[in-house]
């Protein structure tokens, strides 16, 4: 098991539904932490009625899977090349999630000590097509100087 290291992170998606193309933007910091060929990303998310949302992002060689908490529940797969189930539950209900990946990528710069992760998949939720999404999730390991 190795140490955890405090990063910054910068959170960029992109849900294009063919008619609209939105941008979404987080920056927070969070934790890191290699676990054999495994990472663990955590963080939180502040939703806009000041709820928070703690989120695991889990990146393994041939798979990655995101679980967040809070106000919101979710637990969303990615495997590239496969449609995989996942959920979605919120205060209003509980909606199944159809997720089919396209690109799954994770770079590690030793030098710099930064990170990119892209995932780019189609989102169906409770039958009904949402869109091509991007996710683009940058971290940087911040000096414990």
């Amino acid at each position: 098991m190795s140490d955890i290291k405090k990063v910054s992170i910068q959170l960029n998606t992109t849900i294009d539904n063919g008619d609209d193309k939105e941008t979404y933007e987080l920056l927070t910091t969070g934790k890191l932490q290699n676990i054999g060929d495994t990472l663990y990303l955590r963080y939180d998310e502040v939703q806009q009625d000041l709820e928070k949302v703690h989120t695991i992002l889990k990146w393994a060689p041939k798979e990655a899977f995101i679980m967040r908490s809070g106000i919101v529940k979710m637990r969303q797969k990615f495997v590239k090349e496969l449609m995989t189930v996942g959920s979605y539950e919120s205060p209003y209900g509980t909606m199944q999630m159809l997720t089919t990946t396209q690109k799954m990528d994770h770079s590690w710069d030793e030098g710099l000590k930064e990170g990119k992760m892209v995932l780019h998949y189609h989102l169906n939720m409770n039958g009904n097509d949402v869109g091509q999404y991007t996710m683009e999730i940058c971290y940087k390991e911040e000096n414990s100087k």
